[in-house]
C-alpha cells in the first residue's frame, strides 16, 4: 500500500543556527501508521535529531548554535503495508551570530551579496522567524567605488591582488574534492568565464552545471548566471551574479562564511557553489 498523505510532504525549511524545529509527517490515519522511521542528515549530527517511539513521524531538530550558513538535506524512510517510502527535505542554516562573527570574512559597506533569506519564500517552505540578534557596534565607513565607476575600477579597489602570472583554470569538484570529468576551463586574460546552469534564457555558459547536482532540488539552488571569472590586470576575480553566494571552504570540510560579491582568488582555494559543487583555481602546469 502506497503511503496516503493528507498534504504533500515537506520539501524545503529554513532555520538559524542554535533553533530548535520541529516536523511531523502528514500521513493518513486511515491508511496506517508505519511503526518506525529512521531520519538522517549529511549535514547535522545524530545527535541533533530527538526521536520519540510513541510518535515515530515525529522529529524534533536542534541545531548546533555554532554550525556556520549551509545547506543541506534531511532524508527519512519508512516502510508501510511492505512497501517502503522515502523522502528528502533540503535546509538552508542562517548562521548564529557566534558561527558570523567566527566564519564571515569582513563585509565592505554597501556591498550587496546574495542572501539566504530568501529561501524563505520558496514553494512548501516553512521557516522558523529567527530570534532578535544582539546588538552589533557600528561598522566603520570604507572607501567604495563611486556609483558611477566602471566595472574595471570597482574590482581594482575591491581587491588587494598579488600578480598572477603563467596559466591558470577553473575546476568544478564534488563533495570530497572529487574533479567532475569534462568540467575544467581555462581563465583567459581579458575574457569573462561564465559557470551556472544552460537554459534557453541564458544559453550555455563555460562551465555548464546542469545535470550535474546530486538531485534536481539541490539543482535549484544554483542560478543559470551564478559566477563569473575574471581576469584583470595579473589578478583573478570571482564575481557572484546568481540569487545564492559562495562560501569559503573551511578547514573540516564544511562550508563557511560568505564569498563578497567581488572576490580576489587565490590559485587553489576551494569556494562552494549553492547545491554542494565546489570549484577551485588551479594552475596549470605543462
Amino acid at each position: 500500500m502506497a503511503a496516503d498523505w493528507t498534504q504533500k510532504p515537506l520539501r524545503k525549511v529554513t532555520f538559524k543556527a542554535g533553533q530548535t524545529w520541529s516536523y511531523r509527517l502528514p500521513l493518513a490515519a486511515a491508511g496506517g501508521q508505519p511503526t518506525s522511521v529512521s531520519w538522517d542528515s549529511d549535514v547535522l549530527p545524530q545527535s541533533a535529531f530527538m526521536m520519540s517511539d510513541d510518535r515515530p513521524l515525529e522529529l524534533t531538530v536542534h541545531v548546533p548554535a555554532d554550525l556556520p550558513g549551509t545547506f543541506g538535506e534531511i532524508s527519512y524512510d519508512f516502510e508501510l503495508s511492505g512497501e517502503k517510502t522515502s523522502g528528502k527535505i533540503i535546509f538552508c542554516i542562517q548562521p548564529g551570530q557566534s558561527a558570523e562573527s567566527k566564519d564571515a570574512p569582513e563585509r565592505r559597506t554597501g556591498q550587496t551579496s546574495p542572501g539566504i533569506r530568501d529561501l524563505g519564500a520558496a514553494p512548501d517552505t516553512v521557516p522558523i522567524q529567527p530570534e532578535p540578534a544582539a546588538a552589533r557596534p557600528p561598522e566603520q565607513p570604507k572607501r567604495n567605488p563611486p556609483p558611477h565607476a566602471t566595472a574595471d575600477q570597482q574590482i581594482h579597489s575591491s581587491t588587494g591582488a598579488s600578480p598572477l602570472t603563467g596559466s591558470y583554470q577553473v575546476e568544478v569538484l564534488r563533495q570530497g574534492d572529487v574533479p567532475v570529468p569534462g568540467l575544467t576551463r581555462p581563465v583567459v586574460p581579458g575574457r569573462t568565464l561564465s559557470i551556472g546552469r544552460s537554459s534557453s534564457s541564458k544559453g550555455v555558459p563555460d562551465l555548464d552545471l546542469k545535470g550535474q547536482f546530486e538531485s534536481t532540488k539541490l539543482e535549484e539552488y544554483c542560478s543559470r548566471a551564478q559566477v563569473e571569472v575574471l581576469w584583470f590586470k595579473e589578478t583573478i576575480v570571482v564575481k557572484t551574479v546568481g540569487r545564492w553566494p559562495l562560501r569559503f571552504l573551511q578547514g573540516d570540510g564544511a562550508p563557511g562564511g560568505e564569498v563578497p560579491h567581488l572576490h580576489n582568488w587565490e590559485p587553489g582555494q576551494i569556494l562552494c557553489l549553492p547545491g554542494k559543487l565546489r570549484i577551485v583555481l588551479r594552475e596549470e602546469r605543462p
